[in-house]
């Protein structure tokens, strides 16, 4: 689709739509033997004239980190190129691992995550970068809402006065900069607004983890900069 810009050969590859239509004629078209599905939106009543041609589908949607390795063994076997399957797959394993282990005891900071501007928006508990922020001991102060991509308030924010406002690079001009108009929160009186590679946060494959490596970075500075 439209998004689909890594790795560099994938900008070569047809466009089929976005990530609100894909053109089923095209898909069509193009004759898959295999489509890979990340369920959202308005996907499953687009899905539906393919499912009915017999076209084979394999849903992704990993929501936790150790899902990616096994999602990529499932991608192999599928394919055919389980020895490049497993390789990845071990790798993403022993690279989790390390990060989980360094950051065991990490001190627990209260985080607000933004993904866009205008309206505000964050992301709950189920979210995988929810499951990031664990990772790194970072704990989500919007876990609990029941909406994978809430909207929040400003108040609420500042209500809820987080030790560390992360954002993605995507989510606005400015992205963290218009909170420093409340020099009473607890994140910019000590100066921990930080912006993300967004790209690589919200996408759950293998580079999740270099965004994950960026997370834990941010939060141990916070760390070291608070008494």
């Amino acid at each position: 689709v439209s998004h689909s810009d890594y790795p560099e050969a994938a900008k070569q590859v047809p466009r089929v739509g976005d990530n609100r239509q894909v053109d089923i004629e095209r898909v069509l078209a193009l004759k898959p033997d295999l489509l890979v599905v990340w369920l959202h939106g308005n996907a499953e009543r687009q899905l539906e004239p393919l499912r009915r041609l017999g076209v084979p589908l394999f849903y992704s949607e990993p929501t936790k980190l150790e899902a990616i390795p096994e999602t990529l063994l499932k991608l192999g076997t599928l394919m055919g190129s389980e020895p490049q399957a497993q390789a990845a797959a071990g790798q993403f394993r022993q690279r989790l691992a390390g990060l989980r282990q360094h950051y065991a005891q990490a001190r627990p900071l209260r985080v607000f995550y933004q993904v866009w501007d205008q309206p505000l928006y964050t992301l709950n508990g189920q979210h995988m970068v929810s499951d990031v922020l664990r990772l790194c001991g970072g704990v989500n102060i919007f876990a609990d809402l029941p909406v994978t991509a809430p909207t929040v308030t400003q108040e609420a924010v500042i209500a809820a006065d987080p030790d560390v406002i992360l954002a993605g690079e995507m989510s606005g001009r400015g992205a963290v900069d218009s909170w420093k108009r409340f020099p009473r929160m607890r994140a910019v009186r000590q100066q921990q607004l930080y912006t993300l590679n967004g790209d690589l946060l919200h996408r759950p494959g293998p580079r999740i983890l270099d965004g994950a490596s960026q997370v834990c970075q941010r939060l141990a500075q916070a760390r070291a900069q608070r008494p």
